[in-house]
């Protein structure tokens, strides 16, 4: 009852400025007090790491999602949250779709199936950071150093579309269908011309990647093709690929949230999701330029399941580097650090896990995730005492104990605790505060349902919020 009551008084207590709501999203306690957190706060940025099964979707994503579409009833039009939610595995999104389609007309769903009537909002192309967004590698107009496999000719492929894009947005009708016929011609082995002294630059960059081989450049052009391939058939195509409004523009000037069934099942469609979370954080950081005079004070969220499938080398780190200024939330959810480090590199790695202020850390398998929370978890002195026992010469009947001790730097939170958390049960470590503990309910179970589940795979649970890595 103490919990409902929470809840309902939540729910009811408006306040004025809904900037300062705060949003009760996991507890200090198995089925315990609310863990309240400010709104204008979650620009930070969150980092969701737990292994398989362990309810980073059902208990964290989800729930928040569903306490951030209350507070939604609580905005006006003007202050409404945005989002674009990413799951490269589909389940997570697909539960947001099933959820929340039927209800809500400020959801859009776009999935390569059709299963939902999309709303048909055409797309422009943006302005010409784009280029420098989807340009991973920041070229620099020379070509790349030669090097052999296939992220050679991603990494180039992309830079190609990005350079295109900034050529059709200078022509009279900008749109990915532009950038089509100018790849059909380069594939064709024809050149790219232009009267606006605008176009230079770009023509000059795409010239300098395409001054490889035959074979690296027939591959370059070939991997372009499939990254757009996707945008080609319907209902993308209606979406994305012809002349109007630009679609992600509109989700961010009028609160809409945009969830993606789109599944990478192949490289090219992984890139095609790469493509559409580079327009999304381009959308937002659109609001820093000094022209832009629309709503500046929404927040626009970026939600990613599976954050390693589409992560890139200086994509997030420009835009989570910005995110409060830009009023930008990113929340994004892996398994393991090493998937992360695989694809960004330990440097980069450090530097986005280090620009999301908030971090929470479920259970994990993986003993270097494990070490990594136990050592941000910080170091406390310890007293270890240490007996030694002292016998007579053989034939006397006395014992001798003496006890000394030691004060011993030792990890808050010990790594091996992480490998035996129960399901929902998680540490929470937020910038300049000690860690916590919290638990966070799954979204479909009832408290009752929650304690019999608890019970039947959790038996005998300690109360870990009380335990001595907490208290200390």
């Amino acid at each position: 009852m103490k919990v409902i009551g929470n809840l309902m008084n939540w729910l009811f207590n408006r306040q004025e400025d809904t900037s300062k709501l705060t949003i009760p999203w996991g507890m200090s306690a198995f089925l315990g007090v609310y863990i309240y957190w400010m709104l204008d706060r979650l620009p930070l940025g969150f980092a969701i790491t737990g292994g398989t099964g362990v309810g980073k979707s059902r208990r964290l994503l989800l729930m928040l999602l569903a306490r951030l579409f209350l507070v939604r009833s609580r905005q006006s039009a003007a202050a409404a949250w945005a989002a674009l939610i990413i799951d490269p595995k589909v389940t997570f999104a697909q539960k947001i779709a099933d959820l929340g389609y039927p209800y809500c007309r400020y959801i859009w769903v776009l999935d390569e199936k059709a299963l939902y009537p999309i709303n048909v909002v055409r797309s422009n192309l943006p302005s010409p950071k784009l280029a420098e967004l989807l340009s991973e590698s920041r070229y620099a107009g020379a070509a790349l150093v030669k090097s052999s496999g296939s992220m050679f000719y991603e990494t180039n492929a992309v830079a190609v579309i990005s350079y295109l894009i900034d050529l059709a947005r200078l022509s009279d009708a900008p749109s990915l269908a532009r950038v089509d016929a100018m790849l059909g011609t380069m594939v064709r082995g024809g050149s790219l011309t232009s009267v606006n002294p605008a176009a230079a630059n770009a023509i000059t960059r795409i010239a300098a990647i395409m001054s490889g081989s035959p074979k690296d450049v027939a591959a370059i052009l070939a991997s372009a093709d499939h990254i757009l391939e996707p945008f080609r058939r319907s209902p993308w195509r209606e979406t994305f690929y012809e002349e109007g409004p630009f679609l992600l523009s509109e989700a961010r000037d009028k609160g809409r949230i945009f969830v993606c069934l789109f599944t990478p099942s192949t490289p090219h469609l992984t890139n095609a999701l790469f493509i559409l979370k580079a327009l999304w954080f381009h959308v937002i950081m659109e609001r820093l330029n000094p022209g832009f005079t629309g709503n500046k004070e929404r927040l626009c969220f970026y939600i990613c399941d599976e954050f390693q499938k589409v992560a890139r080398p200086g994509s997030e780190s420009a835009f989570f580097d910005v995110r409060r200024e830009a009023k930008g939330v990113p929340i994004v959810a892996f398994q393991q650090l090493s998937q992360l480090v695989d694809v960004l590199g330990p440097t980069e790695t450090e530097t986005v896990l280090g620009l999301l202020s908030t971090k929470i850390a479920l259970r994990n398998s993986d003993p270097e995730t494990n070490e990594y929370y136990s050592k941000l978890g910080g170091y406390i002195h310890v007293w270890v005492e240490s007996k030694t026992t002292s016998t007579t010469p053989s034939g006397w009947s006395f014992t001798g104990h003496s006890t000394t001790g030691s004060w011993v730097l030792m990890p808050r939170i010990p790594a091996q605790f992480f490998f035996d958390l129960p399901d929902g049960d998680a540490v929470v470590f937020e910038a300049g505060q000690k860690p916590q503990y919290a638990w966070f309910g799954d979204v479909f179970l009832s408290p009752k349902e929650e304690k019999k589940w608890r019970k039947l795979n959790w038996p005998n649970r300690p109360n870990l919020s009380r335990s001595r890595w907490f208290l200390r």
